[in-house]
């Protein structure tokens, strides 16, 4: 019983996971632009990909069950 816990709970973690990583980020001062208006150096890579990036962790009490990482790949992401 407690392994169908654990499957069912990823299976809503990885849900919420997705369902975050479609999410604009969250910037403040302005809407967000999913157009890459706007030149990139190589060293603005790792800032773009924080902005675009969601994580999540999930543990049952001191065991990790999950982690997932979602990017979403916007034009201004991919002209980083």
């Amino acid at each position: 019983m407690h392994t169908r816990h654990a499957i069912v709970f990823i299976a809503i973690a990885v849900v919420a996971a997705v369902l975050l990583a479609g999410c604009p980020p969250r910037q403040a001062g302005g809407p967000v632009s999913y157009s890459a208006a706007r030149e990139y150096a190589p060293e603005d890579y790792e800032n773009v990909l924080g902005v675009w990036t969601r994580r999540a962790d999930i543990y049952d009490q001191f065991q990790s069950l999950a982690f997932v990482t979602a990017t979403l790949m916007t034009p201004d992401f991919r002209k980083a």
